[in-house]
């Protein structure tokens, strides 16, 4: 409101009231749009342009400007939001094949991860002791029956070794959440949504060959606690723990993106029992413990579960 404007409404006010039924009000004049303020002087110094350092000139606050004057700003509170979008994920037929035959267990496994999900534990890492166990294939499997029950998870590739989350729901990554580490993109450029699904994937696009295998900075886990606050579950493809990353990478990892669970894959077809309990050992001794053992695969005839039955197991039951 200009000062013309409250100068009509004081005088307007100030008559005595006069109680007749035909009285009108006229409307205002127009209000005309302040006309901007010419441009302060500029001068060169040296190579570069800039303002005069004059200290700027005080306004009345108390007028305000027209509403065409306020540029309008992004909303920071969708920058979380996937900019890219896909029907549903062509996913893979083990993965169908897996939830079909066993239904049974990942019933059971997705109601433990449901109630973990209920005290707080959003974040849930899946690893193993080689590469080529089934360890990204579970996770597709997980996340296709969480997004029936009505759970939005968001799948994380952190296997950033040999990246291939994104091959395996079938999409070409432009962007990956290792460029955000490096640049101010939001993290909606990096996502990719599956509509159809209820699924939402963040690739990591670009292998990495040396250096820290894991990120572990302020932004990484910037990023994650912002997963955790717009997703029901985040659900990170972990490297296998051989060489690269150790064991005391993977657990500085986990501080960083206050990774909840732990589960890691065998392969009951070449299950290797003292390495098994050695890693959780490990693992145990880094501050991560593992919440339970993932078996892969067709057991043999002699194991206790029978043919065809993977499960979950606790650690202990690994060894100590």
């Amino acid at each position: 409101m200009t000062s013309f404007d409250k100068s009509f409404i004081k005088a307007f006010t100030d008559q005595p009231h006069v109680a007749a039924p035909s009285a009108r009000v006229s409307a205002p004049p127009h209000i005309v749009s302040p006309t901007p303020a010419p441009a302060r002087e500029r001068r060169l110094s040296g190579a570069a342009t800039r303002v005069e350092d004059q200290p700027p000139a005080r306004r009345d606050t108390s007028e305000s400007l027209p509403l065409s004057s306020y540029t309008p700003r992004p909303k920071v509170h969708d920058s979380w939001r996937a900019m890219l979008e896909v029907d549903r994920f062509p996913w893979p037929a083990c993965c169908e094949e897996l939830l079909v035959r066993v239904r049974p267990h990942w019933d059971r496994f997705a109601d433990t991860i449901i109630e973990a999900m209920a005290s707080g534990q959003k974040c849930l890492g899946i690893s193993s002791l080689h590469r080529n166990v089934g360890r990204t294939t579970t996770l597709l499997a997980l996340s296709k029956i969480l997004a029936n029950r009505g759970m939005r998870p968001v799948l994380v590739d952190a296997d950033c070794i040999r990246p291939e989350l994104a091959e395996a729901c079938g999409v070409v990554v432009q962007t990956g959440w290792d460029d955000l580490l490096a640049s101010e993109l939001a993290l909606g450029e990096s996502l990719i949504a599956a509509v159809e699904d209820g699924v939402t994937l963040l690739p990591w696009r670009s292998a990495v060959t040396s250096g820290a295998v894991l990120p572990t900075s302020l932004k990484a886990g910037g990023i994650f606690g912002t997963l955790r606050e717009h997703y029901d579950l985040v659900l990170v493809d972990l490297p296998p723990l051989g060489t690269k990353p150790s064991v005391v990478e993977l657990a500085a990892f986990a501080s960083t993106v206050h990774l909840d669970r732990l589960y890691l894959v065998d392969d009951l077809r070449d299950h290797d029992r003292d390495a098994l309990a050695s890693t959780c050992n490990k693992l145990a001794r880094a501050g991560l413990a593992v919440a339970g053992i993932i078996e892969n695969f067709a057991a043999g005839p002699d194991h206790p579960r029978g043919a065809n039955h993977p499960g979950v197991r606790r650690p202990a039951a690994v060894g100590s």
